[in-house]
């Protein structure tokens, strides 16, 4: 038998099953690749999955959005189910070995009822709207060429606006 849970605490996605310990477990996605730590052996194992990467020695950061295969060496996966949770930095579901890694909203906001919702509620807050922007480039990992150009005008053209720019650190883009 083959279970999963969220462990809250360590943001990891936890397997466990009976039987010999698997010798492989990966996370395998479009653009991440996790390994498991897999400890026990004998009746019972565990397989964790950190839910943050770092990636070209940048920070950890939660994992890039997709649709990940789990891969555990002969284990069954068919049976293992897993409801969406909604963590710190990302919202994770799992259905027969398909991994979902999405934005950590509440999946009720993704329908245009929630959505619409989630407006009323930004332009009702105290003090009107934000004057403000995010700009991210290549999933907040690097920034250079195009995207640093773009921030840069961007600043000048709008230097009374609160800027976030996500990139490796805040002098990569300028700031």
């Amino acid at each position: 038998m083959t279970t999963a849970r969220i462990d809250d605490a360590a943001e990891a996605l936890i397997i466990e099953g009976t039987g010999q310990r698997p010798e492989t477990a990966d996370l395998v996605g479009p653009r991440a690749h996790v390994e498991a730590r897999v400890t026990g052996g004998g009746k019972t194992w565990k397989a964790t999955f950190p839910l943050q990467a770092s990636r070209w020695g940048g920070p950890s950061l939660p994992l890039p959005t997709g649709t990940y295969e789990l891969r555990i060496a002969d284990v069954d996966l068919d049976d293992v189910r897993l409801a969406p949770a909604v963590l710190t930095g990302v919202r994770i579901a799992l259905n027969a070995g398909t991994v979902r890694i999405a934005a950590p909203v509440d999946p009720v906001y993704e329908t245009a009822e929630g959505r619409s919702t989630l407006e009323e509620r930004y332009v009702a807050q105290a003090g009107g709207t934000e004057n403000a922007v995010f700009f991210e480039s290549f999933y907040g990992r690097s920034v250079g060429c195009n995207p640093r150009a773009i921030d840069r005008e961007l600043a000048a053209r709008a230097p009374e606006v609160s800027w976030c720019a996500r990139g490796p650190s805040p002098a990569a883009s300028g700031r």
